[in-house]
């Protein structure tokens, strides 16, 4: 039988000059050119970004270095990510010029939503910059363009302001226990709890409402009484929680993501 060839993930209708546009951000090390010449931040939707199934593709997920100061057991395990390994030098990554330039063209093409990951996006120096020309976007409506930041939160109790003075609307948080002993194994460098849950603290007294929770939750007995603790957290935290649970097959945790809605 004849091989058929496999849709594409997503599907872009646009001239062939937008795509070259785009290609030259990726390759050139300096800043990208502007589409046009003059052009302002609002701009006419080019076309509209859509998956396989015709459904709009509005959230954009950037990720600004793929480092990260945590080994967690299930993401970053030490026996792989060494002292030695091989991440991407500065000159290798995307420019804040350049992440800014293919923000706009998905922009252009009907995202609203940028979320910022890594590794460790804090990590990246300079990234409140980054964030306050991504908030200066505006979509072909004239909207903002809603910031989001992903962090394991160990550098976020002092940058949450300086987070929020930038443009950064919301911030998740992830926060696998509130057991120091099992936070510190998970995390597998030694951090502690505390200092998490500062930064949760200052995000939320910095605005960066509402303040979620991801969490990697394994599987067997031992877990069940803290889950219940972290969901608490989230409630007394909000008034309309949402406490997140992602799973993953390896290190024996749980295989499905959860919600848990509070009341």
């Amino acid at each position: 039988m004849p091989r058929t060839r496999k849709q594409p993930l997503f599907a872009m209708k646009h001239s062939e000059v937008d795509v070259s546009t785009i290609h030259h951000a990726l390759r050139s090390p300096h800043a990208a050119p502007p589409i046009v010449s003059g052009e302002t931040n609002s701009t006419r939707l080019l076309s509209e970004c859509t998956d396989k199934l015709g459904r709009p593709l509005k959230d954009l997920r950037l990720s600004v270095i793929d480092q990260c100061n945590f080994r967690c057991t299930y993401c970053m395990p030490k026996d792989v990510f060494t002292k030695d390994y091989p991440f991407l030098r500065s000159a290798s990554r995307l420019s804040f010029d350049q992440m800014t330039f293919l923000a706009k063209a998905f922009v252009m093409l009907g995202v609203d939503k940028i979320r910022i990951t890594g590794g460790e996006p804090l990590l990246r120096k300079g990234i409140e910059t980054l964030i306050e020309r991504l908030a200066g976007l505006r979509t072909p409506e004239g909207k903002d363009v809603e910031i989001a930041l992903t962090t394991n939160g160990s550098l976020l109790a002092a940058k949450a302001r300086s987070l929020r003075d930038a443009g950064l609307r919301r911030v998740t948080v992830s926060l696998d226990s509130l057991d120091d002993a099992l936070f510190r194994r998970m995390n597998d460098v030694g951090f502690p709890v505390a200092r998490v849950l500062e930064g949760i603290q200052a995000a939320a007294a910095a605005g960066l409402s509402p303040v979620k929770v991801n969490d990697r939750c394994r599987e067997g007995r031992e877990r069940e009484p803290d889950l219940a603790d972290r969901a608490a957290l989230s409630k007394h935290r909000r008034r309309r929680p949402l406490y997140r649970v992602h799973g993953c097959r390896r290190c024996h945790v749980m295989g499905k993501k959860k919600r848990f809605h509070l009341r």
